[in-house]
C-alpha cells in the first residue's frame, strides 16, 4: 500500500467511524506523504536512450557525468564511474557522486571528533559554555561547506537529453 493510499484509507476510516474533526485532521497530517526530493527520475537524471548519462549531484549541486574517461600510466584510456551503483534507486545510482560521498563522510567525521573534544573540554572545565557553543558553531559551519570537485566536472545547467 502506498503512503498516499494509506493516508486516504485512514481519513475514510475516521469518517466512517465518526471520529472528531480534530482527530481526523491530526491523523491526516501525521500520515500524509511528506514532500521532499523529486519522485520523477527525469528531474535529476539525464538519459541517453536507456543509459544514464548525467545525474544532479545533491552535494555539489551540479549536473555531473556518470562516468568519465582517464588515461592510466600506460597511456591507455579507461572509463571510471563517478557515481556508486544503487540497485534500489530509480536510476540505478546514488544521488551524490563518489567524491561528494567521501567529502561528506570526512566532514561528518571531523565534526564528530571536534564536537566530542569540545564536550570533553567543557565537562572537564577547560572551557566555558559560551566558548563551547562558539567552537561547535564553527565546526557546524565548516561541515556545511561543500567543496567543489577537484577535477572541475559538473555543469550548473541541465544537459540536454
Amino acid at each position: 500500500m502506498t503512503k498516499t493510499k494509506l493516508n486516504e484509507t485512514i481519513v475514510e476510516l475516521c469518517a466512517t467511524h465518526k471520529a472528531s474533526a480534530e482527530l481526523t485532521a491530526a491523523l491526516d497530517e501525521l500520515t500524509k506523504p511528506k514532500v521532499g526530493g523529486s519522485s520523477d527520475v527525469n528531474d535529476y537524471t539525464v538519459f541517453n536512450g536507456d543509459e544514464v548519462e548525467f545525474i544532479f549531484c545533491t552535494y555539489h549541486k551540479k549536473w555531473e557525468p556518470v562516468s568519465t574517461e582517464i588515461e592510466d600510466e600506460d597511456g591507455e584510456v579507461i572509463e571510471v564511474s563517478l557515481f556508486k551503483a544503487n540497485a534500489k534507486s530509480k536510476n540505478g545510482y546514488e544521488r551524490a557522486c563518489n567524491e561528494a560521498l567521501s567529502q561528506w563522510r570526512d566532514q561528518a567525521k571531523t565534526f564528530k571528533v571536534t564536537n566530542d573534544a569540545v564536550v570533553t573540554d567543557l565537562l572537564e572545565g577547560e572551557i566555558d559554555n559560551i566558548e563551547a557553543k562558539a567552537l561547535i558553531a564553527d565546526a557546524e559551519t565548516a561541515r556545511a561547506v561543500h567543496v567543489p570537485r577537484a577535477d572541475g566536472l559538473g555543469e550548473d545547467d541541465k544537459p540536454e537529453d
